[in-house]
Order: structure tokens, then sequence, then C-alpha cells
């Protein structure tokens, strides 16, 4: 939590910080694993889910344009051969 939120001395919420950049998982239970989805930790799981969410478009991405760029190489040297 001290991550996400500045607290006093008096270990009081002051303000909120901006999320870290490196990726972290989302909370989960110590004892069971289980996602942790209460409130009080609604911008922890959001900036978690939205790193998920961020490394799967990439990937995607990636792989499409490692698509692409096969295709491209295919159609330049059967330009190239005629």
């Amino acid at each position: 939590m001290s991550e996400y939120y500045k607290f006093d001395f008096m270990a009081v919420f002051t303000a909120t910080k901006v999320p870290p950049v490196n990726y972290q998982p989302p909370p989960s239970c110590p004892t069971c694993r289980e996602p942790i989805t209460a409130l009080r930790y609604g911008r922890v799981t959001k900036r978690a889910n939205l790193e998920i969410l961020e490394q799967n478009v990439a990937s995607k991405m990636s792989s499409d344009l490692e698509e692409i760029n096969e295709a491209i190489g295919k159609i330049l040297t059967g330009i190239v051969d005629t």
C-alpha cells in the first residue's frame, strides 16, 4: 500500500502517489491466493489489471507485426525475382 499512498507519522492516509512503473501482479490473498477485490485495494488492482492489458496488447501487436513483416518479405522477394 505504501507504493500507492502517502501516509503521515501516525499511519494516516494523506495523499496518493504516482503508481510504480514496473510490472506489479494483482494483489492476492496470502492464504488462498485468490485476487483481492476489496475497494481498499482499488488503485492497486486497477493498475495491475491495466498492466496485464497493456502486456496483452503489446504481445498481440508484436506477433501481428512479425506476420506482416514476413508477408512484406515474401512480396519483396517476388518483386525482386521478377
